[in-house]
């Protein structure tokens, strides 16, 4: 389920019962550490602060969440806050 999920919860609760079935917590502990990178990959950029800015990204990322799933947008959204 963890695998096979593009959603925080569903990789969550996927990480939960390989835990629960195996006594394996790695899946889980990977779950949590992508839930906490999530809330700094979501700071606010100068756009998004602009007028209406944070509704013109939250739009952008309905689109891109529509066509990657939210684990990939998630991982975009680091790519980009780490680059240079």
């Amino acid at each position: 389920m963890y695998e096979h999920s593009d959603s925080i919860i569903g990789r969550n609760l996927g990480g939960a019962l390989h835990n629960m079935v195996t006594g394996d917590a790695s899946w889980l502990d990977r779950a949590h550490q992508e839930e906490h990178q999530v809330g700094g990959s979501l700071l606010p950029t100068a756009a998004e602060r602009a007028p209406c800015g944070s509704q013109r990204q939250m739009i952008k990322n309905f689109v891109r969440l529509d066509k990657v799933g939210e684990v990939s947008l998630i991982r975009e959204r680091l790519r980009a806050a780490s680059a240079p």
